[in-house]
C-alpha cells in the first residue's frame, strides 16, 4: 500500500471480493480487456482525432515504456495537469500499467496549488502542457521545480524541444511490436487493490 494511505479493513476487503463487488483488476486491465472484446470501437474523440480501444491500449503502451525509460518507478507520484484531451486518456493509462500514482490536477491550477501537492506527495514528475489557454505553464513548473527539488521530470503533450521536457509526440510516433512489451510492462502492473489516483 502506498505510504500514508490506509488500507480497506482486511475483512471488508474479503467480503468485497467473495461477493463480487470488487475483482482484482486495475484499470489498465479494464481497458486492455476492452482492447480486446471491442478493439475498434471508439474510445476517445478529440476534435477530429479519435481513437479506438485498440489504439489507446498500444499508444499508452509505448507512453509507459518510455516513462519507464526515464526513471519512473512504480508508485511514484507525479502531477498530471494535462487539459481534457486525448493525450490525457492515453498519459492517464500509461501511468496505470507501471503503477505511477497520477494526482489530478486541473488546468486552473496554479503555483500555490501545485506546489502545495508537490510538496506533500513528494511528486517525482509534473505532466503539463508547456502553454494551454494563455497561460505559460512551463515558466511555472520551473518555479514549483525550485521550491519542489523533487519533482525531477516535466512531460508534456506535443512534440517541442524544451530543455529538461519530454513530449509524448515522438514516444507515441515510435512503433513498438505489441509482443516487445507485453513482458516489460507485466512486470510493473500494479497491485489491483493498491491506490490508483
Amino acid at each position: 500500500m502506498l505510504d500514508g494511505c490506509t488500507p480497506w479493513p482486511e475483512e471488508f476487503a474479503r467480503r468485497y471480493i467473495q461477493e463480487g463487488y470488487w475483482e482484482a483488476k486495475t484499470l489498465a486491465d479494464l481497458l486492455e480487456e476492452q482492447a480486446r472484446a471491442i478493439p475498434d470501437r471508439v474510445f476517445v474523440s478529440d476534435g477530429d482525432r479519435k481513437l479506438t480501444f485498440r489504439e489507446v491500449s498500444q499508444l499508452s503502451n509505448r507512453a509507459a515504456l518510455h516513462l519507464l525509460e526515464c526513471g519512473f518507478r512504480p508508485r511514484d507520484i507525479v502531477l498530471l495537469q494535462f487539459p481534457n484531451s486525448w493525450e490525457f486518456i492515453v498519459a492517464f493509462f500509461a501511468l496505470q500499467k507501471i503503477g505511477v500514482v497520477p494526482v489530478m490536477c486541473l488546468p486552473p491550477h496554479r503555483h500555490a496549488e501545485l506546489t502545495y501537492f508537490a510538496q506533500l506527495t513528494g511528486a517525482r514528475g509534473y505532466f503539463f502542457p508547456p502553454r494551454f489557454r494563455n497561460f505559460d505553464y512551463l515558466a511555472m513548473a520551473r518555479e514549483i521545480q525550485t521550491a519542489a527539488p523533487r519533482l525531477e521530470y516535466f512531460v508534456a503533450p506535443g512534440d517541442g524541444a524544451e530543455p529538461g521536457v519530454s513530449y509524448l509526440a515522438p514516444w507515441l510516433e515510435q512503433p513498438v511490436e505489441a509482443g516487445a512489451l507485453a513482458a516489460p510492462l507485466a512486470s510493473y502492473r500494479p497491485d489491483p487493490f493498491d491506490v490508483a489516483f
